[in-house]
């Protein structure tokens, strides 16, 4: 059996969610023992079948528990994001304002109630502020310092360079500050760190010493010492592939050895 995705409350370690082929799961023992969850009961047809529910477990990339309300959960999947009000036990699917696009990333803020951030594969960076319920796009709302802005006769449209909203993250002692990994899009487009000071709101390129010929595959940020951060790339070691650290909250980057 193949697992998709796994993720943890950070407020109760103990509860660990998890999907599968048809079957979502929710532990509340540290994965000793298992429940499957029910989806939206307005995805099921006259004759009992679950509509796309078997995409839907198929393709989830992301679990994130709200970190003010650990009963909000919410999920991403190549239909869109799915929210549960009780704790994982029940969902139910978000795609208002969400067109086309196949999601990936997650995070719900702490600090600004309400909002959520979202990565897709194809939109850049989408926002909602109503819990999930509602979603815009925020392609069109950057710094003019922005490396768009610096390359408009490479890059004729945000879409081209907003293939793949890679990674999400929040600083934890600096709640406003967001941080944001872009793939290589399809049409060329660098890997790429951006950055946001007003919860996602506005962005701008940050950060030096990372390959943007590699496609960045995670952010992570220490939770005992915001300003030390992870950030994985992925391809051949020798090309630039691997795990990459900055002591200086993102602004310069060195690799790894390993």
């Amino acid at each position: 059996m193949a697992f998709n995705a796994v993720g943890i409350d950070p407020n109760n370690p103990a509860k660990v969610f998890t999907a599968c082929r048809e079957h979502l799961c929710i532990s509340e023992d540290a994965g000793k023992t298992w429940q499957v969850t029910k989806p939206d009961p307005e995805r099921i047809d006259a004759s009992g079948k679950i509509q796309n529910w078997e995409h839907f477990t198929l393709a989830t990339a992301s679990f994130q528990v709200d970190p003010q309300n650990p009963e909000r959960v919410y999920m991403s999947d190549f239909l869109g994001v799915w929210r549960s009000r009780d704790g994982g036990r029940t969902w139910k699917v978000c795609t208002q304002g969400i067109i086309n696009s196949c999601l990936k990333s997650l995070a719900p803020l702490n600090g600004k109630p309400g909002r959520v951030l979202a990565g897709s594969y194809d939109t850049g960076v989408l926002v909602s502020d109503d819990y999930g319920v509602t979603w815009r796009s925020v392609v069109g709302k950057w710094d003019a310092g922005c490396f768009y802005e610096e390359r408009r006769d490479k890059y004729p449209s945000f879409l081209d360079y907003l293939a793949n909203t890679s990674a999400l993250c929040q600083v934890p002692d600096r709640p406003n500050v967001v941080f944001c990994g872009l793939c290589i899009s399809q049409t060329g487009g660098p890997s790429t760190i951006l950055h946001s000071e007003d919860y996602g709101t506005t962005w701008e390129v940050f950060g030096e010493g990372y390959v943007k010929t590699q496609s960045i595959k995670d952010i992570v940020i220490d939770p005992a010492n915001s300003a030390r951060m992870y950030l994985s790339q992925g391809g051949k070691p020798e090309t630039g592939g691997g795990i990459y650290t900055s002591e200086d909250r993102g602004k310069t980057w060195r690799k790894l050895d390993t």
